[in-house]
């Protein structure tokens, strides 16, 4: 065989190689499962070091790995812990008072000025 066929034919089972490995990879994260190389060889058979030596497959590995850190991350970034709820449901429990308070301060400003308008309407109704 010649030297180019030899190198075409390489580059044919690196890409095979390579569509197998990202068929993997997105089973593996339709499953949920955290994306490693060590995985990644149990499930494909590959040695550790294809991983690294095949740039394509070492691509599509490692943006692989960073959106599903991405993900993890904006999981991690958006849980609460118990006491920043606990500060929050105090916070919201202290407002709600602060509200109930300024609504019975405002009805009984609302009953003493419909008292007043009754007195003033009286008081113009006699005069006349």
């Amino acid at each position: 065989m010649k030297y180019d066929k030899v190198v075409e034919m390489n580059q044919t089972i690196g890409k095979q190689n390579a569509r197998i490995v990202e068929k993997e990879v997105k089973r593996m994260i339709e499953n949920g499962e955290r994306i490693t190389v060590a995985a990644l060889q149990r499930y494909t058979g590959f040695s550790n070091s294809f991983f690294y030596k095949n740039k394509l497959v070492r691509e599509i590995l490692y943006e692989a790995v960073r959106k599903q850190e991405q993900c993890y991350k904006n999981k991690f970034n958006s849980v609460r812990t118990q006491q920043e709820t606990e500060e929050i449901i105090i916070k919201q429990r202290k407002t709600i008072l602060q509200l109930k308070l300024e609504n019975e301060n405002l009805q009984e400003e609302n009953r003493r000025l419909r008292e007043e308008n009754s007195r003033i309407r009286d008081e113009k109704g006699m005069g006349e």
